[in-house]
């Protein structure tokens, strides 16, 4: 078991997939994520409960933002949210099971698309993650 709380991350570029800079893991069984990649590295072969959302702490009407779950570099899975209305703290989630090898290495990003950087909400409430095996 893995569950990931964020600090505040300045300046996500704009229509680039940035990895989300989880910095506080209370619950880390395995050691196996690291504070300062910021990934996630599988203990053991099997399936994986993978949940992740990010909030974006301010950001204007109709922008999409996305989230993504890569596997050894790779994108794997991705889920889109769009704004409505200029608002702050705009969500998007993901939840997924996937089959992996012990020693991947597994990272959540997020992209938005505004035309500038924006920044990621930090408080564990609105931006974390947790990995689980279940098998």
């Amino acid at each position: 078991v893995c569950n990931l709380a964020n600090t505040n991350q300045t300046g996500v570029a704009n229509a680039t997939w940035t990895v989300i800079n989880f910095s506080n893991c209370p619950q880390n069984t395995q050691s196996s994520f690291s504070t300062s990649t910021h990934q996630y590295t599988v203990p053991y072969t099997g399936f994986y409960d993978i949940r992740a959302i990010v909030s974006f702490a301010t950001i204007g009407d109709q922008t999409p933002i996305g989230i993504s779950i890569y596997v050894n570099g790779a994108q794997s899975r991705q889920a889109f949210a769009t704004a409505s209305g200029t608002d702050s703290n705009v969500s998007a989630a993901i939840s997924v099971i996937l089959q992996l090898n012990a020693g991947a290495v597994v990272d959540i990003r997020a992209i938005q698309s505004s035309g500038g950087a924006l920044d990621i909400a930090g408080d564990n409430k609105r931006t974390h993650a947790s990995f689980v095996k279940i098998d």
